[in-house]
């Protein structure tokens, strides 16, 4: 995101300028907009000016408003969700969609029985938020409407996006 205002219309324009990312464990919020300048054909480390820690998704979108960065990365629920948070999003535009994350995932452990593992799958499946409490979706940032079986493969460009960035997957 970058302010209304301002008079940038691409990622080059955002070189040497300060940046408002969540923290350095975020995938959205620091991993995805780093290899999206790579993948525009620069070096993170070279092309960020600074680097403001915004803390979380929210405070980002806040910096960004406030002017203590050119630059805002948040995920888009984060920012669909903003102006119950009070946030006036309408001084924000997008400047670019850095990719796509896969939503968080629940598993079961290597210690759960088979059957309790189909228990608990079946259960998150069939789990329909209206049926259970008479609503659209639940929770104001991650909205669940639902659960559908995992795709391993999803991850596979953030793996190549962690190993070419030396993150340790056991770091995260």
């Amino acid at each position: 995101l970058v302010r209304m205002e301002d008079d940038i219309r691409h990622i080059d324009d955002l070189e040497g300028e300060t940046f408002c990312f969540v923290d350095k464990m975020s995938t959205s919020g620091n991993l995805l907009p780093r290899e999206h300048i790579y993948q525009q054909g620069h070096d993170p480390d070279e092309f960020i000016g600074e680097v403001h820690w915004s803390g979380d998704h929210f405070q980002a979108m806040r910096d960004l408003i406030d002017g203590k960065c050119s630059a805002a990365a948040v995920y888009s629920g984060a920012f669909l969700s903003a102006d119950s948070f009070g946030i006036r999003t309408g001084r924000t535009r997008n400047l670019a969609i850095t990719g796509h994350i896969p939503q968080d995932t629940i598993t079961a452990g290597s210690h759960v029985a088979q059957a309790d593992r189909e228990l608990i799958r079946e259960a998150l499946l069939d789990f329909d938020p209206m049926k259970e409490f008479n609503t659209e979706r639940l929770g104001s940032t991650q909205r669940i409407t639902g659960f559908y079986p995992g795709d391993p493969q999803a991850f596979d460009r953030l793996r190549e996006i962690l190993e070419r960035e030396a993150v340790e997957l056991d770091d995260l």
